[in-house]
């Protein structure tokens, strides 16, 4: 079930700014009637009926009905029940229902949208804050750290924010500027025996792997890191 739109303004403070603009619009429709204004009234019944299907969806589409038919009845009284009048104020109403309508769906629509990202995140959190695998972001371009996870952290004993913004290089990568495995040597990692620096500057051996994407139009390596085991790979020498 989709539920309204949460907004700042509290359901109270919904239903009353709906009355007083409701009775606004009933007082000035019947003000414009008696002076013979039959064009500009109409457009008042807009604002009403749009937050109404905002706010409240289903709700929202029978106070638009409700509307709709207040204001046939006050042009039909009104104008004493004028053929030419109530056809043309009969097809208002229709296009009351229809613009409600028209928000409704379009409010449902974007509130799933919203629901399906905010459960994406919090699947995607979940995971990044529990594998158990140290996982770090790097810049393709200037290795400079952008995101590391809770493991990587306990890995290298460096808090998230004493990484973020420095370049790799000599920091927890023993390779220097240049000698990239991946962006400058063209090398591919793939649980490859690796060397990891810790805080202290003490080596750590890891299986590393990296692969190329694209988050919010940059190019960034995804580094995974698994602590090695003295068996794992024997046959594969450790480099930085």
């Amino acid at each position: 079930m989709i539920a309204p739109p949460q907004e700042t303004i509290g359901g109270y403070s919904r239903y009353g700014i709906l009355l007083f603009l409701t009775l606004a619009v009933i007082l000035l429709s019947m003000y414009c009637l008696m002076n013979g204004l039959t064009r500009i009234f109409p457009l008042l019944y807009y604002p009403p009926i749009i937050l109404a299907a905002y706010w409240f969806l289903k709700r929202g589409l029978i106070y638009a009905g409700i509307l709709g038919l207040i204001y046939l009845s006050i042009v039909m009284l009104m104008t004493h029940g004028d053929m030419m009048d109530t056809l043309v104020a009969t097809a208002r109403v229709s296009f009351f229902m229809v613009l409600a309508a028209v928000v409704m769906v379009l409010t449902m629509e974007i509130s799933d949208k919203r629901r399906q990202m905010e459960q994406s995140e919090l699947k995607f959190r979940t995971i990044w804050e529990h594998i158990e695998a140290g996982i770090i972001l790097v810049d393709a371009d200037t290795h400079e750290i952008l995101a590391v996870n809770p493991e990587a952290e306990r890995m290298t004993w460096f808090k998230q924010d004493e990484l973020v913004g420095k370049t790799c290089h000599q920091l927890i990568s023993p390779a220097r500027k240049g000698e990239c495995p991946v962006s400058d040597l063209n090398m591919s990692l793939d649980h490859a025996d690796r060397i990891l620096l810790t805080r202290n500057g003490l080596p750590m051996r890891v299986l590393k792997s990296v692969t190329r994407a694209t988050i919010e139009n940059r190019d960034v390596f995804i580094e995974s890191y698994i602590p090695a085991t003295p068996h794992t790979h024997p046959h594969e020498k450790i480099h930085g």
